[in-house]
């Protein structure tokens, strides 16, 4: 679905968990997704929720046109890999992409937290969605790039073709409802990336692969282009159309780039403008091209202007619905190409620069600023007020010439094309994996910079060049990276969540990389062989080898890592009892690890993943089941004194298996037939444990269910936790929209019923022998009425 970013300069990644969840039912384990989805995630402190809706005018399951021998565009069928859907939160600046099949779903995203773009992919793509997804997040970082010459205006704007005219007498629309058809142009460059991408074995099978995936990659490009036009504050609306996407297989399909680039120092490279002309020509004399507002050629060579290569788009000015309504797009796949490719079609609804013989001031780094840096706020996805005063003039004056191609479609346009994807993003990778895809291998985080406070890490990442020279480059993180205890960057801020990873934030990133200290012509670093020779070095460096000097911590005051220099003995304590404290120590002698002790990473404590809960007798594997079923979502408080410290991650991990572990006998022995019990968090107070009990869909379990809970929360049924019988306090349902239910002596059936899954329109429930039942109502009137 999304390539893989190797290498990139501005990128960087933090891992976060995704909860996604619909506003009132359950999501559906079929390969349909529903219209409405909330996406819920974790950055530094702040929990952001999306509110996503369908955006049912994109389809990614457009037409993919190549061409035949004789130049002729012809289109080819190939098969999508699954069901897929765009979604928006355009309050948020948030596109989402879901794609659903047989086997799994994944999801991309991008959007904006705290003036900083982010996109979201996942780790692994899950058939569940109702299980919270672990997603590698990344912010984009805005390297600066000049785009002063990013309009060409020699071109007489009033040539419309007769294409064009025909157009207007189909699929007429209200006139403040305009909408863009775009046809994308992938270039060879493109296509052969996305071929290299593919896992398939067979060269047939690697060409579909790679021609479904660019269809899919693009159709979310579309949906975030979308997004930043219709967040113009204005009394229209623009909406951005996918109408189709020419892909070139072979260099010779793509001539008007491939005769043009040249090679320089820095790579292939191809003049912006002669790009534009060249494709321009192509769309002009090729047959079958099919109708469209604005023509975009996408293409991955280097995109000079004067022999400058920091330009990113060209685009003809003031050409939409004209036969010059084209467009050039550097596509490095770093996800600034959504704003590039919004700015340059910005100029061809006849956008100017900001700040090019107008009021608006270029610095202020709006989309159509012809120069790009990072800024701290969100500009940089927004038009400014002259470029939406551009956009209504001549929106204005291609109506009165009764020209406007935007307020028709096409009849060939098929609005369901694009409906089957919905993203949300991304792959989780630490803070070193974020580095070394944006700076390239040998590249880790620098951590100098924080000084072990990682609030900031939100909106700057810090990596050491990989020329090993020490010296540090700053890229833009992912949302989900780790930044504190529970914590996770969001949108560029450090907020907290409850299901964010604990972590020591006196050692959060762990140990410095390198060498850290120099003495007696030795270098040392932070390796455990390092610190074992000579522990007496954490005096000095206990802060950079945080997690290596707590190996050899004593605990002994004023002596914490033994004896302070080598060589001391026993004689040397009446003189220097300080300074050979170690040995000199009268009490029990701490103990030092022989080698170096196994460190468990952080995970996400929400995280749904394969959980195996041991016991002296039997082990149980609980995974969550892919066919229909009911979840009963619970929050039981047993009365266990819990001294452990939670924060500690291996820990929580051991109390969560023992839980889970009883949980799984207590439900057996009660009888209840289940598919499985899944220990979503446990919390202190006593002990609050949050848990899931997958079952079949039928009345006589939600019955078995009912009463099972209120034999616990009464005390006539009790949790055997660790040989001792455990009393529980309380028991609490809770379903998908966080409603909850406690449940006492007079909760019945088919509360517990509402609470998995509510009666449909017209019906009741209605307990029976069998458990409870939904009855139709309008059954019940009909037979009344006889």
């Amino acid at each position: 679905m999304i390539p893989d970013f190797q290498s990139k300069d501005d990128m960087d990644f933090l891992d976060v968990t995704v909860k996604v969840s619909t506003h009132v039912d359950r999501i559906s384990r079929s390969t349909d997704l529903p219209s409405q989805l909330l996406v819920s995630l974790n950055i530094s402190n702040d929990q952001i929720t999306y509110h996503l809706t369908e955006n049912e005018e994109i389809s990614w399951n457009v037409p993919i046109y190549t061409s035949d021998t004789e130049g002729a565009l012809i289109v080819e069928h190939i098969a999508s890999s699954g069901n897929v859907k765009h979604y928006q939160d355009q309050k948020h600046e948030a596109s989402f992409m879901i794609e659903r099949n047989d086997s799994s779903s994944c999801m991309i995203a991008i959007f904006l937290y705290k003036r900083e773009e982010y996109v979201m992919r996942p780790e692994h793509c899950l058939f569940d969605f109702e299980r919270n997804m672990n997603y590698r997040i990344s912010k984009v970082k805005r390297n600066p790039f000049s785009d002063s010459y990013a309009v060409k205006s020699d071109i007489d704007r009033q040539s419309f073709s007769t294409g064009k005219e025909r157009k207007l007498s189909r699929h007429k629309r209200q006139s403040t409802d305009y909408k863009i058809e775009m046809f994308l142009i992938i270039d060879y460059s493109i296509y052969i990336y996305w071929y290299t991408q593919s896992q398939a074995t067979t060269t047939v099978g690697k060409d579909a692969k790679a021609k479904d995936n660019i269809r899919q990659f693009y159709s979310f490009v579309i949906n975030g282009m979308d997004v930043r036009f219709k967040n113009i504050q204005s009394s229209y609306t623009i909406s951005i159309l996918y109408s189709g996407i020419y892909i070139a297989d072979t260099p010779s399909k793509a001539q008007f780039i491939e005769s043009k680039k040249f090679s320089s120092s820095s790579g292939t490279q191809v003049d912006s403008s002669v790009a534009l002309d060249a494709v321009t020509a192509w769309i002009k004399n090729s047959m079958g091209i099919p109708e469209h507002d604005h023509a975009m050629l996408f293409t991955r060579y280097d995109l000079t202007s004067d022999g400058s290569s920091s330009n990113a788009g060209l685009a003809y000015l003031s050409e939409m619905c004209a036969d010059n309504s084209v467009s050039v797009v550097e596509d490095q796949f770093d996800f600034r190409v959504l704003t590039t490719a919004a700015h340059e079609l910005g100029h061809g609804l006849s956008a100017k620069h900001d700040g090019g013989g107008n009021t608006c001031n270029g610095s202020s780094y709006f989309i159509m600023a012809s120069f790009s840096e990072p800024v701290q706020n969100q500009n940089p996805w927004k038009f400014s007020p002259c470029s939406v005063d551009y956009f209504t003039t001549f929106i204005n004056k291609l109506n009165q010439d009764g020209k406007n191609c935007m307020t028709v479609l096409s009849p060939n346009y098929n609005p369901g094309a694009l409906q089957r994807y919905t993203s949300l993003p991304g792959e989780i990778y630490d803070a070193d994996s974020h580095c070394r895809h944006i700076f390239g291998a040998g590249s880790s985080l620098c951590q100098n910079p924080y000084n072990k406070t990682f609030s900031t890490i939100c909106t700057i990442l810090w990596c050491t060049k990989p020329d090993g020279s020490g010296l540090c480059n700053s890229a833009v993180p992912g949302d989900g990276l780790h930044c504190g205890n529970k914590k996770w960057c969001i949108s560029g801020e450090c907020k907290y969540d409850e299901c964010a990873p604990p972590g020591d934030e006196t050692c959060l990133y762990g140990d410095t990389q390198g060498v850290v200290i120099t003495y007696n012509n030795k270098e040392t670093t932070c390796s455990f062989e390092d610190i074992k020779n000579d522990p007496s070095v954490c005096y000095h460096v206990k802060d950079k080898c945080c997690q290596q000097c707590r190996h050899f911590y004593t605990g002994i005051a004023g002596c914490e890592y033994g004896d302070k220099t080598s060589g001391c003995t026993t004689q040397h304590c009446p003189a220097n009892p300080s300074l050979c404290c170690g040995t000199c120590h009268s009490g029990p002698t701490p103990t030092t690890p022989s080698q170096e002790p196994t460190t468990t990473k952080n995970k996400n404590p929400c995280k749904s993943s394969l959980t195996t809960a041991t016991t002296p007798s039997s082990t149980f594997t609980t995974t969550t089941p892919k066919s229909p079923s009911y979840v009963f979502r619970l929050t039981v408080t047993f009365m266990i004194d819990i001294t452990d410290d939670l924060s500690n991650n291996v820990v929580k991990e051991s109390i969560i298996s023992k839980v889970q572990a009883a949980l799984i006998f207590f439900y057996q022995n009660s009888g209840l037939k289940f598919v499985s019990c899944i220990v979503r968090n446990i919390r202190k107070g006593s002990l609050n444990v949050d848990y899931e009990v997958y079952t079949a869909m039928n009345s006589q379990v939600v019955a078995d269910m009912t009463f099972i809970s209120k034999d616990m929360v009464t005390g006539k049924s009790k949790v055997t936790y660790e040989g001792h019988e455990v009393t529980v306090s309380s028991v609490t349902l809770v379903d998908t929209s966080e409603n909850s239910l406690s449940v006492g002596n007079k909760t019945s059936a088919c509360d517990f019923l509402k609470q998995v899954r509510k009666c449909p329109s017209g019906h009741v429930c209605e307990e029976s022998n069998n458990g409870p039942m939904c009855r139709n109502i309008a059954e019940e009137s009909f037979f009344d009425s006889k």
